[in-house]
């Protein structure tokens, strides 16, 4: 796959990967009812469907308007966990450039269905959509919630990713200890990044101290990833701790609104001298 997609060549591809055999217009019809489109009801209209399947039919602003809202990605993803064949998911899994030994069903039936209602949104037919499996399936085995995966960004093609994941993401400290948070974000999206920066949220209530409260990110352009280290002090009070940040860019807009845990992380505190006492 490229960086975009067709709903003909999503489709293709998903259908390919069904235990049964299925034509296209029940293909399409199904997907739609397990999104919680209720106007195909019957084989009968099946022919509409294969035509959006295949790419020769839009998907009209009234279609778009009639799928529920936030989109039912959960339950559309249970639909292709029932009708996936397991045998087939390491193909498919490759076809869209995930290379994970083990592929985690679920997550990747979640990343098919935000990619279904990414291809919603810009109404199929030869419309092309940001190709989002691999990189919601990442988010996804990484714990993020599913209703980010298709968050929408500030600029159209931006998208972010934090490569060392949960490695960064908590950190259990002693009283004072101080250390280094080093975020890796990848720019997997469309749009360089310049003159952008990366702005704490919870400066005043975190109790955890930093070196810094803004710190710019080193222009970045996508596909490569850049590197930005701030120095944390745990300080002296017990608890878990949450640091939110944003990425900013150059006009203070918030890059990626909908996706506030993007760049947090926590730390435990504990007093280390007291429990090696009790101990």
């Amino acid at each position: 796959m490229s960086d975009v997609i067709l709903i003909k060549e999503y489709s293709d591809v998903v259908k390919k990967s069904f235990g049964t055999s299925m034509n296209q217009g029940r293909f399409m019809r199904e997907v739609f009812k397990a999104s919680g489109y209720d106007r195909f009801p019957s084989s009968s209209d099946e022919d509409y469907a294969k035509k959006i399947c295949n790419g020769s039919k839009p998907i009209t602003d009234d279609m778009i308007a009639g799928f529920p809202k936030p989109y039912r990605i959960e339950e559309l993803a249970d639909y292709f966990v029932k009708h996936i064949d397991k045998k087939k998911v390491p193909a498919l899994a490759n076809t869209f450039k995930i290379a994970d030994k083990s592929i985690d069903i679920d997550c990747i039936c979640k990343a098919l269905a935000a990619q279904f209602f990414g291809l919603v949104e810009v109404g199929g037919a030869d419309h092309t959509a940001d190709d989002i499996v691999a990189s919601s399936y990442r988010k996804l085995r990484d714990g993020a919630d599913i209703k980010t995966v298709i968050a929408a960004p500030y600029h159209s093609g931006d998208r972010a990713w934090i490569v060392n994941g949960q490695r960064s993401r908590h950190y259990d400290r002693g009283f004072y200890e101080k250390f280094d948070h080093v975020w890796l974000i990848r720019n997997d999206g469309k749009v360089p990044w310049r003159d952008r920066r990366l702005v704490c949220l919870t400066k005043e209530s975190q109790s955890i101290k930093t070196n810094v409260y803004e710190i710019d990110v080193p222009d970045t352009d996508p596909g490569e990833t850049a590197e930005v280290i701030i120095q944390v002090d745990a300080r002296g009070n017990e608890n878990t701790f949450t640091s939110t940040w944003k990425m900013e860019d150059s006009s203070g807009n918030d890059c990626f609104p909908s996706e506030k845990w993007l760049f947090e992380f926590t730390v435990t505190v504990a007093n280390k001298s007291r429990e090696s006492t009790e101990a």
